[in-house]
């Protein structure tokens, strides 16, 4: 019976083309644990200790291909990076072009690449934000682009700062470098309500949510950066201060536009 529930979670979900490589897998997982069942009812006696752990395994097999492959009805993703304002406080944003070749490695449209500038104090900074539907291909490490891209990572630590309200968003911080263009950078994923550094705990939330039947989760990357001269000590904790107080301006943003 859990086996049939397995195939059957499976089997279910939208008609989006990458949920297939995960029903593929699905699929896999029953065939699996299919065989393993036939070899239970033909070897295994329910008073056997190894009987009753194999089918502990069955089911827990059962139970990860339906969190890994099921797809609930959701609506679609729709343009929730681009309600992010230009106008945030006393920074005015300027957007950038994405090109149709990163869209389509991270499989989603619903990316934007911004510079806000301070009108007070001339300061500048980079806003990446990328968001999808329960698509993990979008959070991905920041790290590995920018090393892709020839920059050294100088430095990787975490890192938080406090929103209005008070409460604590952990964070990442890098100091990558590359000839006349070293730049801090602060970043965190965002998966429901969930914001986090680290990748491991995002994709845990979606497929707990998957596990447990809710909504398709809205996962993110939001990301900032703003460059840097002469990177000493005080330089570098002047730009992480920076990056801060306008992370503490954008995330209530984020926020409302995902409600």
């Amino acid at each position: 019976m859990v086996v049939g529930v397995g195939l059957i979670v499976s089997a279910s979900g939208d008609d989006d083309p990458d949920a297939w490589s995960g029903r593929a897998l699905g699929f896999v997982m029953v065939a699996v644990s299919l065989a393993m069942g036939a070899a239970i009812i033909k070897f295994g006696k329910p008073g056997d200790t190894h009987y009753w752990g194999m089918a502990g395994a069955l089911t827990i097999a059962a139970l990860l291909t339906g969190a890994y492959s099921y797809k609930p009805k959701a609506p679609q993703m729709g343009d929730f990076a681009e309600k992010i304002p230009l106008r945030i406080g006393e920074w005015r944003g300027t957007s950038h072009e994405v090109s149709e070749g990163t869209k389509k490695i991270l499989k989603t449209e619903d990316i934007i690449m911004r510079t806000y500038q301070n009108q007070k104090t001339q300061e500048a900074v980079g806003l990446a934000v990328i968001f999808a539907m329960s698509k993990r291909k979008v959070a991905h490490p920041p790290e590995q682009c920018y090393a892709a891209d020839g920059y050294e990572i100088e430095q990787i630590e975490e890192d938080s700062f406090t929103t209005k309200e008070g409460q604590t968003v952990k964070t990442r911080h890098l100091l990558i470098m590359r000839k006349n263009n070293d730049q801090v950078v602060l970043y965190w994923y965002r998966a429901g309500q969930l914001n986090t550094p680290s990748l491991v705990r995002m994709s845990l939330h979606v497929i707990l949510s998957n596990l447990l039947m809710r909504p398709q989760t809205r996962v993110g990357l939001i990301r900032l950066a703003t460059t840097i001269e002469n990177a000493d000590d005080a330089t570098i904790a002047a730009a992480r201060e920076r990056l801060k107080r306008f992370a503490r301006e954008v995330l209530p943003e984020i926020e409302d536009k995902l409600k």
